[in-house]
């Protein structure tokens, strides 16, 4: 029992430390903000750029604790999963990007991010809270160059049980239509067969439809078995978002 409570409070401990951090990162750039607030353009970033060149965006949600510097590291693609800003060790990780996406400026149709449930843990709210999509629907994904706003439009979960990086275009491959893999449409019919995989799975009522013009924004984390129904900690949640503007 006395283990329990111990490891409790250490793992409480280390969530307070991480929001607390993430917090001091989120200040910094609304302090960087205040001193340009153009918002057709994101100067505040190239601050974070100096510091730290993986740096190739910020995603955000309105009324939540997502609020995060994103990370792309092309020749060590999971460099930032156990690493912060400062490329410190961190259980917590950053959000960063798929090494195959082209953020700066935003090219292709999906730009993947990933982080662990501990950053992007309100993102479970679409699946178990059914009001939650109606006040945020809207994710910003801001980049270097550009702004950006997305609407949400699909919601879901997957099995990443031996999941790994495999050739989209490839039809024999079971897996290459996730949505971690599926980062360009080449056809009409390439992006129906996207969208009928994410009709099958969606768990949101009343959003718009997803548009072969669309560019889109896929954000991914652990889910717990106990939304998702999947075991052994293998399951992600998935929420795509569509361009809608600035």
């Amino acid at each position: 029992m006395a283990t329990s409570a111990i490891l409790l409070l250490s793992e409480c401990g280390e969530r307070y430390a991480t929001a607390r951090y993430w917090r001091r990162v989120a200040q910094k750039r609304a302090d960087a903000s205040l001193a340009d607030p153009n918002p057709d353009r994101s100067p505040d970033l190239q601050a974070f750029y100096d510091e730290n060149s993986d740096v190739i965006g910020w995603i955000s949600l309105k009324d939540s604790a997502i609020n995060f510097p994103v990370m792309q590291t092309p020749q060590d693609p999971e460099y930032y999963l156990y690493r912060n800003l400062e490329k410190e060790p961190a259980e917590a990780g950053a959000p960063f990007a798929d090494y195959r996406c082209h953020v700066a400026p935003v090219q292709g149709f999906n730009v993947v991010v990933y982080a662990h449930d501990i950053l992007f843990a309100q993102l479970n709210q679409y699946g178990y809270r059914k009001n939650y999509f109606r006040t945020h629907n809207r994710i910003r994904f801001d980049t270097l160059s550009e702004t950006g706003l997305y609407q949400v439009a699909a919601a879901f979960y997957i099995d990443a049980s031996g999941a790994r990086l495999l050739d989209p275009w490839d039809p024999d491959d079971n897996q290459a239509y996730e949505p971690y893999n599926y980062l360009e449409v080449d056809s009409l019919e390439g992006f129906q067969k996207f969208a009928d995989i994410v009709r099958q799975r969606q768990i949101l009522d009343n959003i718009p439809q997803l548009s072969p013009r669309s560019r889109i924004l896929t954000l991914i984390c652990c889910a717990t078995e106990l939304f998702s129904g999947i075991p052994d900690n293998n399951g992600r949640f998935v929420v795509i978002a569509q361009r809608v503007g600035a």
